[in-house]
């Protein structure tokens, strides 16, 4: 028997108390977290690796590799310019208390539910890419008909995307500029954004909430990483320093990054390069992505001229009381994850939706009752 028009509007008056309720529930929520990680100090020294033996030429462009300025020379990831005597090059930022990289304790992370990252023309292909090798890395700067932009997610703005770079080592175990639990990894990747509120990087660079920078950890594996794979002719081409070509067939940025990207540490902290400026709001994925061993070498084959750059990551800085947070939804808060799950949100600049509770509401027996 079909439900008259009073059950239905009583049916309807629930579903709207229960979308209210699940409009809080994304809402931040904050516990400390119970985790089996492992205790370790706050920066994590890395293993110790020999020194280039080709004097102290610059690793680096001006400011940083997450600006987009790379004419400064003056320091290095070795020797005298490296990055202990960054701060007494001029650079009295690098000494601050909310540097990064760092290396994350995961029995001291705060667990805090952030809404899900909105992601906006993520899986467009760029017009244009250019990958230039400015000396200390491997640097993307792309345009598009409609710029990505990141926001929701806990960010203290909507973020727009200027660059990507990598940072790496000259063995597999070391590579990575942040550690978890004083692991490392092989390769990371850093997605550079800018708050669209700052029409000009150099103004965004002055405040603490300039910029905002993803990071992604890559893994060895034997499957072939499709979304790097059109990337090789380019790092093939860039084995000069100071080389700069266009890439032929550049990958979207979705494809770049791990397919859960609800799962993350947040941090505020700093640029890992000169200025070392403290603004940038970090998020690190827990989902790590493959690459195969010949396409990491071809980042390890980039010079600095005439040595190889070797590696060119800084050593984690101390927290001095920072706090970390980890966004991780129960398995029965989202039923689908990543950028699967988040179409609609992509779309719409609205949050992914949750449909386990209103899945579980209208199958209740309160709903039953209602509609029969």
């Amino acid at each position: 028997m079909m439900a008259s028009p009073l059950k239905l509007l009583l049916l309807a008056a629930v579903l709207l108390a229960a979308c209210a309720s699940s409009a809080h529930a994304g809402e931040e929520e904050v516990h400390e977290v119970k985790t089996a990680g492992v205790e370790a100090p706050e920066a994590e020294p890395p293993a110790p690796e020999e020194h280039d033996t080709a004097g102290h030429e610059s690793d680096s462009d001006e400011d940083s590799h997450e600006d987009d300025h790379d004419d400064d020379h003056s320091w290095s990831y070795d020797g005298e310019a490296g990055p202990e005597k960054w701060s007494h090059l001029g650079y009295s930022q690098c000494s601050g208390q909310r540097q990064s990289p760092i290396n994350v304790v995961t029995n001291r992370v705060i667990r805090r539910h952030f809404k899900p990252i909105v992601f906006e023309n993520f899986n467009q292909i760029p017009e244009e890419m250019n990958m230039t090798n400015n000396f200390h890395s491997a640097k993307a700067t792309l345009d598009w008909e409609r710029t990505p932009k990141i926001s929701s997610g806990g960010l203290p703005g909507e973020y727009r995307v200027i660059n990507f770079h990598f940072h790496w080592g000259r063995m597999d175990y070391r590579g990575s500029e942040h550690t978890i639990d004083g692991e490392s990894y092989p390769l990371e990747m850093h997605i550079v954004s800018q708050n669209t509120k700052y029409d000009e990087l150099s103004e965004a660079l002055q405040h603490p909430d300039g910029l905002a920078v993803m990071g992604i950890m890559f893994e060895v594996s034997r499957a072939n990483n499709r979304a790097m794979k059109r990337l090789e002719p380019a790092l093939r081409r860039i084995v000069k320093g100071g080389a700069s070509v266009s890439v032929d067939e550049p990958p979207r940025l979705q494809d770049l990054m791990p397919w859960n990207t609800n799962d993350f540490y947040r941090y505020d902290g700093s640029l890992t390069t000169p200025n070392c400026n403290e603004v940038v709001t970090w998020t690190i994925f827990l989902e790590t992505v493959k690459i195969t061993q010949k396409q990491l070498e071809l980042f390890r084959a980039l010079k600095k001229n005439p040595a190889p750059i070797g590696r060119n990551y800084r050593p984690p800085q101390a927290r001095y009381g920072r706090s970390v947070y980890l966004s991780q939804p129960e398995e029965e808060e989202v039923e689908t994850i990543g950028f699967a799950g988040k179409t609609a949100a992509v779309r719409s600049g609205a949050p992914a939706l949750t449909a386990g509770p209103l899945a579980a509401l209208l199958t209740s027996p309160l709903a039953m009752r209602l509609l029969f």
